[in-house]
């Protein structure tokens, strides 16, 4: 517990982007670099994580105009369905090319946020590393990458608008 709270201080005082997330993830990868490596994690705790992220997704989903929210239900499902379908497809491709089985692929590949799918894989006995590896990768491909971009791209317009006027 020591060990994440002087990486989460350390990743606040660097300006890490993230720090509560990546400070415990960094730990936990030095950890098992040069530790005994992660210990099991009991049913019940797996199965109570389960629940409580259940609970809190449903609590934060929240339906302030009910007509939108029926209007909007066909669109969101269908394209949650061609998402998944996407991840599925996706999976099965690179599963002729890489050694990780189908099913972790789609895991690693599926919508979803790093808790969620890291206890889903605990769940289901599929590599947890992996699946967060995945996970990590594009979460930091967009902090890293993408957002930079994006404000460049939105800083070149403003510059090219503000000559415009």
């Amino acid at each position: 517990m020591l060990v994440l709270i002087v990486f989460i201080s350390l990743g606040k005082k660097i300006h890490f982007p993230l720090p509560h997330l990546l400070g415990p993830l960094l730990a936990a990868t030095l950890f098992n670099l040069v530790g005994p490596g992660a210990p099991e994690v009991p049913s019940f705790w797996l199965n109570l994580s389960q629940l409580m992220i259940g609970a809190h997704l449903g609590y934060t989903l929240k339906v302030d105009n009910p007509q939108l929210f029926k209007k909007m239900f066909g669109i969101i499902f269908v394209s949650n369905v061609l998402l998944i379908a996407f991840c599925y497809g996706m999976a099965v491709f690179l599963g002729h090319y890489v050694s990780i089985p189908v099913n972790e692929l789609f895991l690693s590949l599926a919508p979803g946020g790093v808790a969620e799918m890291s206890v889903t894989a605990l769940s289901v006995h599929i590599d947890v590393s992996t699946v967060t590896s995945f996970h990590l990768f594009r979460i930091l491909f967009i902090l890293f990458l993408i957002s930079p971009l994006i404000k460049w791209v939105a800083l070149k317009k403003s510059v090219v608008s503000d000559h415009k006027v």
